[in-house]
């Protein structure tokens, strides 16, 4: 089994919980992903995946060896920021420094309008390229 955690953050609309849905199904039954290390996060005010983003992370490093992570989001975006619901958008800066608290390395697989805008708030931080990869849809 693989000792990869995993978090997956679906938007405010079916279409975002479903793709999230299918990557779950993906990484339990065909990566072999644990079913302890992968939370999903659907239908959630901002606050609340900001708190489960962070939760996560403490888990993620309260373990003796640092552990790489894959996180996923599937929802709206803005420039600079993204929301999985449209109210008080969620900023690439405030999501990097939560990343960065993390000992391991991440994936951070951003399925959103404007993902690519969260580039310079990870550079500026040292999680790219050294500490993570960010792939964008």
């Amino acid at each position: 089994m693989r000792n990869t955690y995993a978090l997956l953050i679906a938007g405010d609309e079916d279409r975002f919980v479903e793709t999230v849905d299918s990557i779950r199904r993906y990484l339990l039954n065909e990566a072999g992903f644990n079913h302890k290390k992968t939370w999903t996060c659907n239908h959630s005010t901002n606050e609340s995946v900001l708190k489960t983003i962070e939760r996560f992370f403490q888990e993620v490093n309260a373990t003796e060896e640092p552990q790489d992570a894959v996180v996923v989001y599937n929802g709206h975006g803005l420039q600079g920021s993204f929301c999985p619901h449209p109210e008080n958008p969620i900023s690439y800066p405030h999501l990097a420094r939560t990343f960065k608290e993390m000992a391991g390395r991440t994936i951070f697989i951003n399925d959103s309008c404007y993902s690519g805008s969260c580039i310079p708030a990870f550079t500026k931080l040292g999680l790219l390229p050294n500490r993570g990869l960010f792939l964008s849809a």
